[in-house]
Parts: structure tokens; C-alpha cells; sequence
């Protein structure tokens, strides 16, 4: 008996659940998974997926990814998702700093998102509390904002050790071309 191929449906060149967004070098998927994992299994994870960690574009992106997650992890008031982003060598152990800043301390990891129109910060951030922060983290909240130690708000970028659990990753892979 001859086995029937698996079908693959694909809107807009994404597969089911993925949300399609442009990059420079063409359709780029996301999709936003549950899962408390480190940074470097968080990675691991979307690799099996056929993706890596999603770098954000720009805050009309992040309002997408957001508003997938609060479907995935709702009641959850507070929800902390890797994505690709980690501190640059030179500023891996170092105190903020002209040079070591929020708009030039982190680049993306991806290999496809470009630009700093992503890199929304919560006030305050990237601190690099302990000096070993080398990790970026997207923070999606139920209401707009939550106070824990810090004022946090939805949609906005925390630093945080790699090594950390959070409850979630962003994924992101090239769209299929037609």
C-alpha cells in the first residue's frame, strides 16, 4: 500500500497559526509557544519547528505577538517570552553606560530582523542587574500594566539571565514562497 503525502497548508506562506510579517528579506512566520524553558532550550525548541528565536521589527509586530499570547496563556496576569535578541560581547558584563546602553547594548539573533524600532524597552531597562543579563525577554501582561519590583507594561523588553525559566518563546522562520 502507498503511503498518501503529508500536506502542508500554508496561508500567505506560513503554516497554520503562524503569523506572517514582512522582513527586508522577504515573508517572515511567527508564532508564539507555551513552555517554561531556558533561553539556549527555548532555542532548541523552535529549531524543531524548523525556526529560530524571533527578533521583533517594530512595536506593530509586537502588538501582534502579544495579542497571540494572551490568547495561549490567559488568565496569567504576567508572561515572559525569549526572543532573539542577546547583549552584545562587549557589553555582556557591563554596568549601563553611554556604550553599553538600551539602544546599542543588544542586536538581534535571527539572522533576519534588522533595525532598533524593536527594541521597545520597559522603563528602566536593560539594567543588567547583576552584570549578567545577557538575555532579552518580551513581557505580555492581561492589562497594560503590573507591578512586581518594577512597573512593568505589555509589549515591552526586559533583560534577563539566559540561564532563567520563563513561560514562553517567540519562534520565527521564512515564509514559504509561492
Amino acid at each position: 500500500m502507498m503511503a498518501i503525502p503529508r500536506i502542508l497548508l500554508v496561508k500567505n506562506g506560513c503554516p497554520p497559526g503562524w503569523i506572517r510579517s514582512e522582513r527586508p528579506s522577504g515573508g517572515w512566520c511567527i508564532k508564539v509557544f507555551a513552555g517554561a524553558f531556558i533561553r539556549d532550550a527555548a532555542d532548541l525548541k523552535c529549531r524543531e519547528q524548523g525556526a529560530v528565536l524571533s527578533g521583533l521589527k517594530d512595536s506593530a509586530e509586537i502588538e501582534k505577538i502579544t495579542d497571540s499570547a494572551r490568547l495561549i496563556f490567559s488568565p496569567n496576569p504576567i508572561n515572559i517570552l525569549w526572543i532573539g535578541a542577546k547583549r552584545i560581547a562587549r557589553c555582556l558584563r557591563a554596568p549601563p553606560s553611554t556604550g553599553c546602553n538600551w539602544s546599542n547594548a543588544f542586536e538581534w539573533t535571527d539572522g533576519v530582523t534588522t533595525g532598533r524600532e524593536g527594541f521597545i524597552w520597559n522603563t528602566g531597562q536593560p539594567d543588567n542587574r547583576g552584570l549578567r543579563q545577557g538575555c532579552s525577554t518580551l513581557m505580555v501582561l492581561m492589562g497594560p500594566t503590573i507591578r512586581t519590583y518594577n512597573l512593568f507594561y505589555n509589549g515591552r523588553l526586559d533583560d534577563n539571565d539566559c540561564p532563567y525559566p520563563v513561560n514562553g518563546y517567540v519562534c520565527g522562520k521564512h515564509a514559504i514562497r509561492n
